[in-house]
């Protein structure tokens, strides 16, 4: 601040200075011309230029005044100013029976604690019809994307369109709806006959398949869950179609109908993802019935444990597969073996980074001849679809050359062919959107 006002000072001075030597200037001119200034000339300039005199010699006399006394000023700031700090540091640094005496209260009796709450709060969203607390959540990730024991169930109802969630606390507790909700349905009535015949399906299905945001198209929403349509029981009846999900909808979307998914407003089905996760062999009862009394009642929960093993078994069975799968897969990947690494994929349909199979073996061996060594780490394998020709499995890869590493999330859909799963498609992602 001081270096600031000095600088002002100085400058006011070299104008002062300015003045003074046109002022002298104009003399000497004046006698070059007249020997001798008339009076009436001397008195005439010092009347014309009173005002400006008086103001020039009265910031003289101010800068005069403020250079004697700034400096004392600034000094006497500096050394309060580090009073003051010494004193806040001493002050923080001083134990408590040092500190300053207050008026003190009598402490407040504490609360009684209390006991802790085994359930998990119920999914705030609008309009939900919450009729009990559901069960705590599932397991964080990194564990097994589903519960060992069956902890809930979906009841949709086609004739009212409603959707009932039902949960229960623990192995032999009781099934209770903790909520309900409005669904959006096919747009035809009656069973499901045939693929784009527009209907829902009606039976017992089973959650095999979650896809996120990231890999859906905003007509889905936020998520979808997959169901394993056509079941046994369906393929036996001559039913056709696939690719009955259970998803939400466009932000702005107001449509009433479906070609057969069962939709929700995405609020009420995040806060069902929030305890599903990943879903896996969660039952959905699907039924047409005008009035249902108590949901509960419905689903023939002995029967769905029975099939809930057989659908967790298959998946298991799947992840395994797949897991060893991408073992070789990555090892032919690192030895640089063209040819083996080739045979993972189905080479007349495949399409990765916006390349055929062609232009992505160009690429390949391109790198394979640019680093002499190449490492692959896999980690945290999911299956998150499957059916009896398609799966899609992701996965967080480590890709390490001699030159470059690079780590982000895989996503691999895979097609049976022949008995053998082939690769058709294959994208990354980051690895924030693999956690969601």
């Amino acid at each position: 601040m001081w270096q600031t006002f000095k600088r002002l000072l100085l400058l006011q001075a070299k104008m002062l200075e300015i003045r003074y030597v046109t002022w002298i200037k104009r003399r000497e001119i004046a006698r070059a011309y007249r020997e001798r200034a008339p009076l009436s000339a001397i008195v005439n300039f010092w009347t014309s230029h009173a005002r400006a005199i008086a103001v020039v010699g009265g910031l003289i006399v101010v800068a005069l005044v403020l250079c004697a006394v700034a400096p004392i000023a600034v000094h006497s700031i500096t050394s309060a100013a580090k009073t003051l700090k010494h004193a806040f540091a001493s002050g923080a640094k001083r134990p408590h029976s040092q500190q300053p005496a207050v008026a003190q209260s009598p402490a407040p009796t504490p609360p009684e604690p209390k006991p802790q709450q085994t359930a998990a709060p119920v999914p705030q969203v609008a309009a939900a019809a919450v009729t009990a607390q559901p069960p705590p959540a599932p397991s964080p990730e990194g564990e097994e994307p589903f519960p060992e024991q069956m902890l809930y169930c979906i009841v949709a109802n086609k004739a009212t369109k409603q959707l009932y969630f039902l949960a229960r606390e623990g192995e032999g507790g009781p099934w209770r709806v903790v909520e309900q909700c409005p669904a959006v349905m096919g747009r035809n009535e009656g069973q499901k006959q045939v693929a784009g015949d527009r209907r829902t399906p009606e039976g017992t299905y089973f959650v095999i398949g979650r896809k996120d945001g990231w890999e859906l198209s905003a007509i889905y929403g936020p998520v979808a869950y997959v169901l394993n349509y056509p079941n046994e029981e369906d393929r036996r009846a001559g039913r056709t179609g696939e690719g009955i999900w259970i998803h939400g909808m466009p932000e702005d979307s107001s449509r009433m109908v479906t070609h057969g998914c069962i939709v929700l407003h995405n609020d009420y089905l995040l806060a069902l993802s929030k305890y599903l996760k990943l879903g896996i062999g969660t039952p959905v009862v699907i039924v047409d019935k005008n009035d249902i009394g108590h949901p509960e009642q419905v689903p023939d929960f002995p029967t769905l444990e029975r099939r809930r093993i057989q659908i967790l078994t298959e998946y298991r069975k799947r992840q395994e597969d797949f897991a060893g799968m991408l073992v070789r897969w990555k090892r032919a990947w690192e030895t640089k073996d063209i040819e083996t690494y080739a045979s993972f994929y189905d080479r007349s349909h495949f399409e990765g980074g916006g390349l055929s199979w062609s232009a992505w073996r160009e690429k390949k061996l391109k790198t394979f001849e640019m680093y002499s060594t190449i490492g692959i780490s896999l980690d945290k394998i999911r299956v998150v679809d499957f059916s009896e020709s398609t799966a899609v499995v992701i996965f967080l890869q480590l890709y390490e050359s001699d030159v470059s590493k690079k780590q982000n999330a895989k996503k691999l859909s895979l097609v049976k062919n022949g008995g053998q799963w082939l690769i058709n498609r294959e994208e990354t992602f980051s690895n924030e959107e693999f956690f969601l």
